[in-house]
């Protein structure tokens, strides 16, 4: 599974509408990305690890000219390798900037306050990263509380599921009550539904939470990640892309307008959606106890754009 943490990013043009549940009919135009692309080193954007690096001596091998990396465990990469590397050279070619690619020691076993120390004291030397792509079944906190569904008698899958599936849009973006396994549609569907679009976002409590395979974190609900409506938009059969919504209980505005508004003036995903948590991040400096209610999560292609 790809999951993006921190910062957060291949996509045909996808346009139509969904009724009051689609956004994005407007086509976007203009450069992918308006950064300058930084210089290349060794004549790539992207190069291929030489070996494995524990989590403690990682940082050596974070050139200058990376804005992005990518974490993997080194036993899955031993067997995803060739893949994994021709997604990240595809993706740096695309976005025009240096990904960096690190096999790690181990990584699936490390605790969440390992990772977020590293991940913080690479950020201190290295300003310039956006965001990182975990692949694999990382450790990674999350936060959740199953909620029944309430059913507020207009929405409904039996109208959404067949409009999805007339035609591809670029977003789209639902609110109704949720939990981890609900969200208008059930996992079930979420798994089999066909030509959702390219990103969709979703407003509903709870939807990113799901207790990860073998983690012995605490999280407070049960649900699996097979069963989590989510991570089914993704990696289901031909629903969405990538799909972003709130590992915990919504209770306040998701701030989607810079994350919407980086998107169609021609940026990528991953980056978008690094906008939308500095927003959340500077409205709640002033009140630390609402940290909680930001807690966004990606999943899916962060290197994706509009376009």
């Amino acid at each position: 599974m790809l999951s993006v943490l921190i910062l957060a990013l291949p996509a045909s043009t996808l346009n139509g509408a969904a009724g009051g549940l689609a956004a994005g009919e407007n086509s976007s135009s203009g450069k992918v990305d308006p950064a300058v692309a930084p210089p290349e080193t060794g004549g790539a954007f992207f190069t291929p690890p030489a070996g494995a690096r524990s989590l403690a001596t990682a940082a050596t091998s974070i050139r200058d000219d990376m804005r992005a990396l990518a974490l993997v465990d080194a036993r899955l990469y031993e067997l995803i390798g060739p893949a994994l590397d021709d997604y990240l050279a595809a993706a740096a070619r695309r976005r025009q900037f240096g990904i960096g690619l690190l096999p790690i020691l181990d990584l699936d076993n490390r605790r969440p306050e390992e990772l977020r120390a590293a991940l913080q004291s690479w950020h201190a030397v290295k300003p310039e990263l956006e965001g990182v792509l975990f692949v694999g079944n990382n450790k990674l906190p999350s936060y959740a509380r199953t909620l029944p569904w309430m059913d507020e008698g207009w929405q409904s899958s039996e109208i959404f599921v067949p409009h999805m599936a007339q035609s591809c849009r670029r977003v789209v973006w639902w609110n109704v009550h949720s939990n981890p396994e609900l969200s208008l549609v059930s996992w079930e569907q979420a798994r089999d539904l066909h030509n959702g679009g390219l990103i969709a976002l979703l407003n509903g409590c709870s939807v990113g939470g799901f207790a990860q395979p073998g983690s012995r974190t605490v999280v407070d609900t049960p649900v699996t990640a097979e069963r989590n409506v989510l991570v089914n938009l993704a990696y289901g059969q031909f629903g969405f892309v990538e799909d972003m919504g709130s590992v915990h209980d919504r209770v306040t505005d998701e701030r989607a307008t810079p994350l919407l508004r980086h998107l169609y003036a021609g940026g990528y995903l991953g980056r978008a959606h690094f906008l939308r948590l500095q927003q959340q991040d500077r409205d709640v400096q002033g009140n630390p106890a609402l940290l909680r209610e930001f807690q966004e999560i990606l999943i899916g292609d962060p290197f994706a754009d509009a376009k």
